[in-house]
């Protein structure tokens, strides 16, 4: 033995040669999402200045229809007038023709009003629910309520499936419903400015709006609310702690900011290798999360449904707006007194 002690785990592997594959897949899976973010880059950069995206009825929950049918509309970007070439005056210094609209840009003023308009929008849209949005809520929340009867089994076949080498793998899975979901975002950003493809410039600045309503807003609150244990807790499947910040299982915030990105790209693209690469990453989100016993199948399966319905509502809410420039959102913030407290009153003027 020369004096050195070789350490080996129960694979019979030394720990160097663990860390080795750990690293391997850690840069395997950076690569992956690389390359799905810049194959759906591609896709949307051979159509610049020409992706058209025809009406359809709303599919999200809680936003109605919100392009008038047959309607093409087009996405395009700002061209500075001298890059524009010869035209008649009309054409150089009019508005764009109509169908055409313009993406936000993210240093721009707008940009905040833009996210806040978002958020407000599908925060009040239980407001705006006619019966058959009220018809798929419930049928969404029962089909999760379902699942809920099989989170016990799942969990304990999960168990039996434990070892270490995947567990390497889902640590790194993971992060598709976080950092890497935002690298994502600006993987799309960037090549949309390379490749001057408006569409991947919008799946950027929906991106950020959904993730803000998701991730920061509905998914904290409904944690806080519910207070599910986690699997790791060992209370059992149906321990619910209301309001409370110790338990924080339901719903799974890492599947829900997965499936945000993913619909918020799929709704964007019509390829079906762009749709299927995007939501199958998130869907190997929401396993990852079980695999780790951090969720149950029921907690996947409504953070799946919350990133799904925001993502899909907010690029159509956008593409409404987008294609009737005219209507400007505005704000204004003034103070409020009362007796014994006060504050700043923010009102959104649409």
């Amino acid at each position: 033995m020369n004096g050195r002690t070789r350490v080996e785990t129960s694979g019979g592997r030394s720990f160097r040669e663990d860390a080795v594959v750990r690293k391997r897949l850690a840069a395997a899976v950076l690569v992956s999402v690389c390359a799905a973010s810049l194959l759906a880059v591609s896709f949307g950069a051979d159509r610049a200045w020409g992706f058209t995206l025809l009406a359809q009825d709303d599919l999200a929950v809680g936003c109605p229809s919100l392009l008038d049918a047959g309607t093409p509309l087009t996405l395009t970007e700002d061209v500075p007038q001298e890059e524009k070439g010869s035209g008649t005056a009309s054409q150089e210094s009019g508005p764009p023709p109509a169908g055409v609209y313009a993406v936000e840009s993210p240093f721009s003023v707008e940009f905040p009003k833009l996210l806040v308009r978002d958020a407000v929008h599908v925060l009040t849209s239980p407001l705006r629910w006619d019966e058959s949005d009220w018809l798929i809520f419930g049928g969404v929340a029962a089909g999760v309520a379902a699942l809920s009867l099989a989170d016990r089994p799942v969990n304990d076949e999960r168990l039996r499936l434990q070892n270490g080498s995947a567990r390497d793998v889902s640590e790194e899975i993971r992060k598709f419903g976080g950092v890497y979901s935002f690298g994502a975002l600006g993987l799309f950003y960037a090549g949309g400015e390379v490749f001057h493809d408006p569409t991947a410039k919008a799946v950027f600045v929906d991106g950020a709006a959904a993730t803000l309503v998701t991730s920061a807003i509905i998914t904290p609150s409904l944690k806080f609310i519910v207070g599910r244990a986690r699997p790791r807790a060992d209370k059992g499947a149906y321990h619910f702690d209301f309001f409370s910040v110790n338990n924080s299982s339901f719903p799974s915030g890492e599947t829900g900011q997965a499936f945000t990105v993913a619909s918020v790209v799929a709704s964007h693209y019509d390829d079906l290798a762009v749709k299927i690469a995007s939501y199958g990453i998130a869907g190997l989100v929401g396993m990852s999360r079980m695999y780790e016993d951090a969720h149950w199948l029921s907690d996947a399966a409504a953070g799946a449904a919350i990133g799904t319905a925001v993502g899909v509502a907010i690029v159509r809410f956008n593409e409404k707006r987008r294609a009737n420039p005219d209507k400007k959102t505005d704000w204004f913030v003034a103070p409020f007194f009362a007796r014994g407290s006060g504050g700043l009153a923010l009102t959104l003027v649409r």
